[in-house]
């Protein structure tokens, strides 16, 4: 192969990892802060500690937000005398 047209692969060569890297860069960006944000989360409010237990099924998860929320209207119609 000439010498011109090495340097051309290796432009071309070039220029194509630019674009890729330009193209996955807000990608890894964004899986980055993911990482971080779950990584503080699990730290605040661990899944996996031996005081927490938690073996509910779906269903029962949300009868659990159900008698939540309506626990929590009482309440603030309770507050907000309505």
């Amino acid at each position: 192969m000439s010498s011109n047209k090495l340097n051309l692969v290796k432009v071309f060569t070039f220029l194509c990892a630019i674009l890729l890297l330009s193209c996955t860069s807000p990608v890894l960006n964004t899986t980055y802060k993911i990482k971080q944000g779950i990584k503080q989360n699990t730290s605040i409010w661990p899944t996996k500690s031996n005081w927490y237990y938690d073996n509910n099924n779906y269903a029962q998860e949300v009868q659990i937000i159900k008698d939540f929320i309506s626990l929590r209207l009482k309440q603030l119609d309770n507050r907000f005398n309505l």
